[in-house]
């Protein structure tokens, strides 16, 4: 039953978010085993630290089109959205809503800004987001 589902739904699916620039990765019907394929380091990242990072650095660009985020910069705005203070489910969403609308960086270096805010959805422009379909995504809890 399975191999029907995946056959005719989820290739289907995929070939369809393929068609539209999605990059898709096919991790067959198994379980995941291949970190590598998957752009992670464990089983337990939900979100995808190195394409964040790519991502929130290309759609945030001086006029000239030079990107201005440094590493450190994106690996603190990566742990501010993925490290939630608030157990609330509430709270925690309304700060992560928060932070998609304004996040801030200490310095824009190569404009010499202070506190730039820095783009993480790009709304007046969605075709400079890289979309990800990956099937299978495997995710170990704590307690595995």
């Amino acid at each position: 039953m399975i191999d029907v589902g995946y056959r005719f739904v989820e290739k289907s699916f995929r070939t369809q978010l393929q068609a539209l620039g999605w990059n898709v990765i096919d991790q067959d019907e198994d379980i995941p085993e291949d970190l590598v394929a998957c752009h992670r380091t464990e089983f337990r990242e939900v979100v995808l630290k190195d394409v964040f990072k790519q991502s929130v650095s290309k759609i945030n660009l001086t006029n000239y089109g030079r990107e201005w985020i440094n590493d450190k910069q994106l690996c603190d705005l990566f742990n501010g959205l993925t490290n939630q203070s608030s157990n609330i489910l509430l709270e925690a969403n309304m700060d992560m809503l928060s932070r998609f609308y304004k996040s801030t960086v200490d310095m824009n270096e190569v404009m010499g800004e202070d506190y730039p805010v820095v783009k993480i959805i790009n709304c007046e422009n969605w075709q400079n987001h890289h979309f990800i379909a990956i099937d299978q995504f495997r995710i170990d809890t704590r307690n595995q």
